[in-house]
């Protein structure tokens, strides 16, 4: 199965252009996504799958990713880290000489 992204009427240019970038590698030169599918004996199963895969290829293109939440460690965790530091410290500074 064909579809030609630029024909096609239901899509808004900024729609085609989120659709050209995330889907540029399964395209070809002419911007023409092609699919295909042989699962199936008969040839209407296999396009209703393809029909159906298209539709689940652009509503994931055309869906928007969620900004990533930051978050700060614990303070329990920041105690843990800064006494298993000074330990560590601690250790270190028993291996050096004496001063005398």
């Amino acid at each position: 199965m064909l579809f030609d992204v630029r024909a096609s009427a239901g899509l808004t240019p900024e729609e085609k252009e989120v659709i050209y970038s995330k889907l540029a590698p399964r395209m070809n030169e002419e911007g023409i996504l092609a699919l295909a599918a042989q699962k199936e004996r008969s040839q209407l199963a296999n396009k209703e799958q393809v029909v159906l895969r298209l539709q689940q290829m652009l509503i994931r293109a055309l869906t928007p990713r969620r900004k990533r939440v930051k978050t700060l460690p614990t303070a329990s965790s920041v105690e843990i880290r800064l006494q298993e530091k000074k330990m560590k410290a601690e250790r270190k500074a028993s291996r050096r000489k004496p001063d005398l």
